[in-house]
């Protein structure tokens, strides 16, 4: 299946009703959509990026479909400044190509604002795979269906069965012969 897949990319994932958890983090090799926020000289802020990405994201996907971004409390280490903060971002928007929820959790940087530039680049990798994948199932199913075995015609049936006849000849000629030399 498609979905399983696409989903196969190293990630923790559940699927769950109508929503794909997708809990992951972007490795170095695959920071390559848009800037780093603020880190390098790369002339964009945090907040620039941020709408540089979600500006792509409106241009690739539509903005029919609503992104909802929550904050909510991460876990794990940190201690009482990960308890009371809520830094975590959740992202969660409609995929028409899997049609399913997205669901995007970060909780990568110890900052509100890269952790929604980590998780707004998850989203749009995601949602990227899942057009690609459609695009490829249907070229699948149209080369599937150009390879599909056609009828005879006539005369082709005709010079299959003539072929068949001079085969068994043949070998009937064999066995005969085989026959007689035994006896």
């Amino acid at each position: 299946m498609i979905l399983s897949k696409w989903l196969g990319l190293g990630c923790n994932h559940r699927y769950k009703g109508d929503y794909i958890f997708a809990i992951r983090s972007l490795s170095p090799s695959e920071e390559s959509l848009g800037a780093s926020s603020s880190v390098g000289g790369s002339g964009f802020t945090g907040d620039d990026t941020l709408s540089e990405l979600r500006r792509i994201l409106r241009e690739r996907h539509g903005s029919e479909y609503p992104l909802r971004e929550y904050y909510i409390k991460g876990t794990g280490p940190g201690g009482q400044k990960v308890n009371k903060s809520s830094n975590c971002v959740q992202l969660i928007r409609y995929s028409p190509a899997l049609g399913v929820n997205i669901v995007v959790k970060c909780h990568k940087h110890r900052s509100l604002l890269d952790n929604r530039i980590e998780a707004t680049r998850i989203l749009l990798r995601r949602l990227d795979q899942a057009v690609t994948a459609q695009s490829r199932a249907l070229r699948q199913a149209e080369e599937k269906s150009k390879r599909r075995i056609l009828k005879l015609t006539a005369a082709e049936k005709a010079r299959k069965k003539f072929e068949k006849q001079l085969r068994s000849e043949k070998k009937s000629i064999r066995r005969r012969w085989k026959a007689e030399e035994e006896y």
